[in-house]
This record gives structure tokens, C-alpha cells and sequence, in this order.
């Protein structure tokens, strides 16, 4: 598993800047790539058009990697009222929506990461599958934070619900 930690919103948080050894090093070792949506356009190759719909070149970052899954997290257009989490592995790519709330939610992504290795690797569920848990307890989580109007994520508070459907979470398959 690698979670390229390289930056978000705009901006490198660790310096030096780490891109250069995600994309020659750590990246083609792993089997499993977890980055947002910054991070994603840090590693992607110069040669893939990101403006384009991401289901159009996702799987051909995955496919440069030559890792098993990619999971692109945190992915949204501007004027968008959801947060698009995606998982491209060689059976194809699938879209999972989520509702969008305004703010920064501190460890979010970290959480995201955890959530999604603890379904997959301890539970065995599908890549696809994992991510769709762990966009739902996030999901979950952001609603209760957003609710109690508070900066750290409500992680306790929603532990029995990461698996109870969220009611707004759609999934949308590309191939």
C-alpha cells in the first residue's frame, strides 16, 4: 500500500518535495495507491490530459504504475454538490459519490486510507468494495462532524454505523 503523502489544496506539505521519489521509487513497488486529489496531479504523467473526465485516464495512471488498484480519493469539480471517490483496477473503474460538505476536515484522507486497508485487507472484501465501505463511513464521519460543528473528525461517534448503508452514497461503474 502506498498513500503518496506529498501535499493537498494546492500545496506541498513535506519538503524536500517527495514527487520525485513517489514516481520513480515507492509507486512501482506498490500494489495498492492511494492519493488525492492534489497528489494525484502530482504523479500523474505529463502525457495523460486531466482535464479530461477521470474516467477516461485514471486507468492509464494505474496501468503506468502497473499496480493492482488505484484509488483516487477526494476528487471534485468546482461546482459539484458531491466528492467522488475512484477505484480503477483491471476489471474497470467505478465511481463512488458521496455528498460534498464545505470545510477542511483534518485527517480525512488519512482516515480514508485506514478505513479502506482495514476492509480490504481484513475483511477481504473486493477493492471496489472496500472503497465503497470506506467512502461510506467517511461519509458517516463528515456528516456527524459537520453536525456537531467541530474540527476534529467524529471518528467515535460513528464507529457502529462505517457499515450501515449511507443513504446518498451512489455507485457509477466505468469501463
Amino acid at each position: 500500500f502506498c498513500d503518496p503523502v506529498i501535499g493537498d489544496h494546492g500545496r506541498i506539505y513535506v519538503q524536500p518535495d517527495p514527487t520525485s521519489f513517489y514516481c520513480t521509487t515507492a509507486l512501482a513497488k506498490a500494489q495498492v495507491i492511494l492519493p488525492n486529489q492534489f497528489e494525484l496531479s502530482c504523479i500523474t504523467p505529463t502525457d495523460l490530459n486531466t482535464d479530461a473526465p477521470p474516467h477516461q485516464w485514471l486507468q492509464k495512471v494505474r496501468e503506468h504504475y502497473q499496480c493492482d488498484v488505484l484509488i483516487a480519493k477526494g476528487l471534485r469539480s468546482p461546482q459539484s454538490t458531491h466528492i467522488s471517490v475512484y477505484c480503477a483496477t483491471a476489471k474497470g473503474l467505478t465511481e463512488i459519490q458521496a455528498p460534498y460538505h464545505q470545510g477542511l476536515f483534518f485527517g480525512a484522507g488519512d482516515a480514508f486510507t485506514a478505513l479502506f486497508c482495514a476492509f480490504y485487507q481484513r475483511h477481504q472484501h473486493t477493492a471496489e468494495h472496500a472503497a465503497y465501505l470506506a467512502t461510506n463511513a467517511m461519509a458517516h464521519i463528515i456528516e456527524c462532524t459537520v453536525q456537531r460543528n467541530r474540527k476534529e473528525l467524529s471518528l467515535i461517534e460513528t464507529q457502529n454505523r462505517w457499515e450501515t448503508p449511507h443513504a446518498s452514497i451512489h455507485h457509477i461503474m466505468h469501463t
